[in-house]
């Protein structure tokens, strides 16, 4: 069984009261509550259903069952109607206004496929006359009724082999939490969970840091996935940028600055200064020694995080600790006095387990007790060893003939994309604590394209298995899919593709999958871009003039524009958009009107000399108001002589 969602009302939700929302481009569904012929104060609710009979062919891939355009200005309620069918229907604790005795009032339809043949199913809320609203409804033959205390997926055995998928760029810190059979790949939900994953039962990672390193490593899966397949909607890159972070460096330089004052730092300032002075030579003439750079910045960050960073619990559980540090210090400056690099990192990584070994047998230790038994405790990721051991494997295959390094310079270096690229980055992701030494771009792309990236790069790792938390399996053949505001960062020329580039990609990803797709914008790229029966309009509600207790909900649907598919994106702009006639901007729109009361003989606020008249016009961008101005004009100059 593969439900398809169909239809919801929503009791009261937010800024959503009482409302109503179509969800599938087959049906047309209506609730209404009409008062009783025989008893005015009875209010009787009317259901209908009926089957859209279209003759339009199929536009989008044979997997994609549905997409539905959630069209509307900021404030309408878009991403609170995605709120309320993704994270409310897996959790009602999220629903304060609507749970309640005597307030379960939602209706939910979906439809499935039972041997060949569509059924419907509409759950009614409890708090409803469930009989009434059966008895006066219209429906397709066949439909089933049944009862739900709230709309919650688990209720519905239907729902138990589909996976409902949330995407959204926008971060503004709320708070998200996955279910199982809700996939969330929002940057709310991505920006907590990569510190998790970055984290690793170390010291807690940045939290920036953790998503920047996450991302690329999502993006860079992608691309290596799909980078020979020639038929993508677009380009991806053959190639990625390292370039070396200096934060660590500038630390240091702080950290002695700041020595006097704090006697851990005091002890190590002579060191923290020989290691400075060591590295200051001519970077430019080393820009062709890459090897010696890495290490440069790679021990930057290891001196800067693991040395000149106290860790007082390790410090009293292991009294030689500091000392240990300082001895690794010391090798490191010896083995790099040169200034050109460590020549062997084995040498150093058998030095500091040497001194590992040596503390760990330290009668002085902390001990713990496990049955009869004292045993002492081990270092274990206080290990300085580890961290050396990380870096080498990733320095060692960065510089091996397995990676095409394209070019290299003082600020870091270029490599070609190829099979071992994955494993690089994952080998550098393992070397981190805490913060980054390096950091990893896509070169040729643009802002639109690196949008489009990061968004099918996210709908990627849920099969790739990089986001952990939210994992698609293999045997699941349904999926809902909610992308909000997708296109709210790109430039118009991108948001024209959107539509295009997610019907390509998204079956690529989710192969012979069924994918039933919801996109919120405020876009009329989207509306021109689907027919009417796959467009749902919502506006918002002027509450400014309504006192707290009586305000209505925030936002409602509105009627859907005949004909969008293909249409002018000015007259959408225009007329269907919400925008008050406003497809130009504020301040033009103000000026413009002036410029028409001036030339009407109206009473304006300002006033305009023929020459400035000339000149505005002139300036107007739209052939079609440039030309009726210039008549308004002639007639102007005509009345004034």
């Amino acid at each position: 069984m593969q439900p398809q969602l169909v239809y919801i009302y929503i009791h009261k939700y937010k800024g959503l009261s009482r409302q109503g929302f179509n969800l599938n481009s087959k049906y047309q569904v209506n609730f209404t509550q009409e008062s009783d012929s025989l008893n005015t104060i009875q209010m009787v609710p009317r259901l209908s259903i009926q089957l859209r009979h279209s003759i339009l062919p199929h536009l989008f891939d044979p997997y994609i069952t549905d997409i539905r355009g959630i069209i509307g200005e900021n404030g309408a309620g878009k991403s609170t109607l995605m709120e309320y069918l993704t994270l409310v229907g897996h959790d009602n604790n999220l629903n304060y206004g609507h749970i309640g005795a005597g307030n379960h009032k939602d209706i939910f339809i979906y439809e499935i496929q039972v041997n060949g043949v569509n059924q419907l199913y509409v759950m009614v809320g409890s708090s409803w006359q469930f009989e009434a609203i059966e008895q006066f409804a219209t429906a397709p033959i066949g439909t089933q009724f049944s009862n739900m205390d709230d709309f919650l997926y688990e209720e519905f055995q239907d729902f138990s082999k589909t996976k409902i998928i949330y995407y959204s760029n926008v971060f503004d810190n709320k708070i998200q939490v996955p279910y199982n059979d809700l996939k969330l790949i929002s940057t709310n939900f991505l920006v907590r969970k990569d510190q998790e994953q970055t984290t690793n039962a170390k010291v807690q990672v940045n939290v920036l840091d953790s998503h920047k390193i996450m991302e690329a490593r999502r993006q860079l899966e992608f691309v290596l996935q799909y980078r020979n397949q020639v038929k993508l909607p677009i380009d991806l890159p053959t190639e990625i940028h390292i370039l070396y972070n200096s934060i660590s460096r500038q630390s240091l330089s702080n950290k002695i600055n700041a020595a006097d004052e704090s006697p851990e730092l005091h002890t190590i300032k002579t060191l923290l200064t020989t290691w400075l002075n060591n590295a200051n030579d001519n970077e430019l003439f080393l820009a062709n020694k890459a090897e010696v750079l890495l290490q440069r910045v790679y021990f930057h960050y290891f001196i800067d995080n693991l040395i000149a960073d106290e860790n007082e619990v390790v410090n009293s559980n292991f009294p030689g600790f500091r000392s240990y540090k300082i001895a690794v210090f010391k090798k490191l400056i010896a083995l790099n006095s040169e200034g050109n690099g460590i020549a062997n990192l084995n040498e150093l990584i058998a030095f500091v387990e040497e001194e590992e070994h040596k503390i760990e047998l330290n009668p002085e230790n902390q001990k713990i007790t496990l049955g009869d038994n004292t045993l002492p405790i081990g270092l274990g990721d206080a290990k300085l060893s580890n961290y050396l051991k990380s870096f080498k494997d990733f320095y060692e295959l960065l510089f091996s003939q397995k990676t095409e390094i394209i070019v290299a310079g003082p600020l870091g270096l270029s490599i070609r994309l190829n099979k071992t690229s994955l494993d690089l980055y994952i080998r550098y992701f393992n070397s981190l604590f805490i913060t980054t030494y390096l950091d990893f771009s896509f070169p040729e792309l643009s802002s639109g394209e690196l949008g489009f990236l990061t968004l099918f790069s996210r709908f990627y790792s849920l099969v790739s298995g990089t986001n952990r938390y939210s994992v698609i399996e293999s045997h699941v053949k349904n999926l809902i899919i909610f992308i909000d505001e997708g296109d709210l960062y790109f430039h118009p020329s991108w948001q024209s593709k959107f539509i295009y580039y997610i019907n390509q990609m998204l079956p690529k990803i989710f192969p012979n999958t069924r994918l039933q797709i919801f996109i919120s914008s405020h876009s009329p790229f989207i509306a021109s871009d689907l027919p009417t029966n796959h467009l749902l309009f919502m506006r918002r509600i002027d509450q400014s003039n309504i006192s707290s207790d009586e305000r209505q909900a925030a936002g409602e649907v509105m009627n859907v524009p005949n004909r969008t598919f293909g249409a002018n994106i000015h007259e959408l702009l225009s007329h269907s958009f919400f925008m008050k006639g406003a497809h130009i901007g504020e301040l033009a729109k103000q000026t413009l009107f002036q410029l028409l009361d001036h030339l009407d003989g109206k009473k304006s606020i300002r006033s305009f000399s023929n020459e400035e008249i000339v000149a505005l016009i002139e300036e107007i961008g739209e052939p079609w108001m440039r030309s009726r101005l210039l008549e308004k004009f002639e007639i102007y100059l005509r009345r004034q002589n």
